[in-house]
């Protein structure tokens, strides 16, 4: 996790500091098994802590079959928690994000990382359109990013922050986008996977450009502050090792692990009307052509910082 976030984070309690003479209450939008939360909010909780005991509440979201399990075990055993700070309390809520998550004005600081580009529903799509960017695609996320905007900001109290990191559109970020599709389309070509199944293999996910963002924010102009909307280039870190001196084997293997998971889902629901046993065949080739297209060439992702404050109801 990109710890950029840490020092915005750490502003925003302060300015939050003079909002309330009670305990500052934060949301973190899209928890999951809160590896990425802890490594947060630990450094920012830490950082806090050196010159403020102000009481802390820590509000944790993400879906009703999202791992709880896991999350409660990480913010209690694992190293980089924040559990053993003192004056800090944390809650979760299983709900969908689409949905207001806690009272009006009840929010000082929120935060949301690589969580706000997964779409409410599956868009539809030409027969020809098959990829994360379509015209479909934009308009679906455009109102979702809205909808989900629009009950954050319920939420905050005026004054209050929020910063969103999540992943951005960009022209030069092809190739690890290319390696959700090209495999897929590898094994339409040899007969294994229909045309049909492809057509359904959808992608649950947007990854939203500058200008639509901007045009997001503006449905709100009046009740919030736009602070911060910058877009950055991130290497992805296993590439980082390997050019680094890393193994090239061990490279390999864990780029193929990241990509193989976010591939299975996807490739499991277009096969539907396969067996069990089909479906695990057919993603094991799929992984084959994964490998066939990891090489040396570099492996980015593009990701979108933005950071507002709320002004007016």
């Amino acid at each position: 996790m990109d710890l950029t976030a840490v020092p915005i984070l750490m502003e925003h309690l302060k300015e939050a500091e003079k909002l309330t003479s009670e305990a500052l209450r934060i949301a973190d939008y899209g928890c999951s098994e809160g590896y990425n939360s802890m490594v947060i909010f630990r450094k920012v909780l830490e950082d806090f802590r050196s010159h403020s005991n102000r009481p802390l509440s820590i509000l944790h979201t993400d879906l009703p079959d999202n791992n709880w399990s896991c999350f409660f075990n990480t913010v209690n055993n694992s190293e980089n928690s924040y559990h053993w700070l003192e004056n800090v309390f944390y809650y979760a809520v299983g709900k969908s994000f689409y949905r207001q998550l806690s009272p009006p004005n009840s929010i000082h600081v929120a935060f949301s990382a690589f969580a706000m580009h997964y779409l409410s529903k599956i868009p539809d799509r030409g027969q020809q359109e098959v990829g994360i960017s379509y015209p479909e695609a934009s308009e679906q996320a455009i109102t979702d990013v809205t909808n989900n905007l629009m009950n954050r900001i319920k939420e905050l109290v005026i004054g209050g922050f929020m910063t969103i990191i999540v992943a951005a559109k960009d022209e030069g970020n092809k190739k690890i986008v290319s390696m959700y599709f090209e495999p897929v389309k590898n094994l339409v070509a040899q007969g294994i996977v229909t045309a049909e199944e492809y057509q359904n293999y959808y992608w649950p996910s947007y990854h939203l450009s500058r200008e639509e963002w901007e045009r997001i924010l503006g449905n709100f102009n009046g009740k919030i502050e736009v602070l911060s909307l910058e877009m950055t280039k991130g290497i992805c870190p296993f590439y980082t090792e390997y050019i680094n001196g890393g193994s090239e084997d061990e490279y390999r293997e864990k780029l193929l692990s990241f990509v193989a998971v976010l591939v299975r889902n996807p490739l499991y629901n277009c096969l539907s009307s396969r067996s069990d046993e089909e479906k695990e065949r057919i993603y094991q080739l799929c992984k084959n052509e994964i490998v066939k297209m990891i090489d040396n060439t570099e492996v980015c992702m593009y990701y979108s910082t933005v950071v507002i404050k709320k002004i007016a109801e």
